[in-house]
């Protein structure tokens, strides 16, 4: 049965997907540059696999609750599909917005055409190619299987930026995580900012950028390179720094008015 609103399909999608949502909403945000060099540093500093037995058992957790979430937008009639063609699926966050309403499909730009190993690697050869969101998960489309990443940047692309006017800026881009992380358990916050804002504060503010002189990544023009896909958990000081950037409020409404609230208008 062909579902004709998207919000519809938003509003089926949340109410489920939001069962594990943590305790705090957000309002305004400021970016702070310091705090996202800051970020950028530790996560270049930070081994490929720097997750004991107990942070790795956050990662199934977080895993299991992308896939809840996977699973809600196909259930509310949802359509995802692997991006196949060359370069990104979509030239902006407006672009983005404008064809999934239109469609009700998600093109996912897949995590073995971009994203992961680290520069002049792919993720067949990947030293850590025991990431747990690296792993096939159960999710075949067109003849593509989807890594849990895969599962994760489509999640996070509509509950992100499709549902909010999130931009693909920097701004936008740590908006959209925070926007998507309301619907996380508490517990694997730090790996949902160590698997987003994280990589997000490299690609910006890393400190390969600051050797060419433009250490804020803005103006450069070339590709710039996708961080070394790493098994972290953020500590706590930089998640409580995450969230400094955001006025919080003590979430006060239930599942079903939250979904309401959240659909696009």
């Amino acid at each position: 049965m062909r579902v004709t609103s998207l919000d519809t399909i938003l509003s089926l999608a949340i109410g489920d997907a939001l069962k594990h949502r943590i305790a705090w909403g957000h309002g305004g945000f400021r970016l702070a540059p310091s705090y996202c060099r800051e970020v950028a540093r530790w996560y270049d500093a930070s081994p490929l696999d720097g997750a004991d037995a107990r942070e790795r058992d956050l990662y199934e957790s977080f895993k299991r609750e992308t896939e809840d979430q996977f699973d809600a937008l196909l259930a509310a009639g949802f359509s995802v599909r692997p991006w196949l063609e060359a370069g990104q699926p979509y030239k902006s966050s407006h672009e983005l917005r404008a064809r999934v309403v239109r469609e009700h499909v998600l093109y996912v730009y897949l995590t073995a055409s971009g994203h992961g190993p680290g520069p002049g690697r792919s993720v067949d050869d990947l030293d850590c190619g025991d990431h747990p969101m690296l792993v096939a998960s159960d999710y075949s489309v067109d003849g593509i299987t989807f890594t849990y990443n895969d599962l994760f940047r489509a999640v996070h692309d509509l509950f992100g930026h499709v549902m909010h006017p999130n931009t693909f800026r920097i701004e936008g881009e740590l908006c959209a995580v925070m926007s998507h992380l309301t619907m996380y358990s508490t517990e694997v916050a730090p790996v949902v900012l160590a698997e987003s804002a994280a990589q997000i504060c490299w690609f910006y503010y890393g400190p390969h950028l600051e050797a060419t002189g433009d250490p804020f990544g803005i103006g450069t023009t070339s590709p710039k390179p996708y961080p070394a896909q790493k098994v972290l958990v953020m500590p706590d000081r930089l998640v409580d720094g995450f969230w400094n950037m955001f006025t919080r409020e003590r979430a006060s409404v239930n599942e079903s008015d939250l979904a309401r609230e959240l659909v696009l208008a």
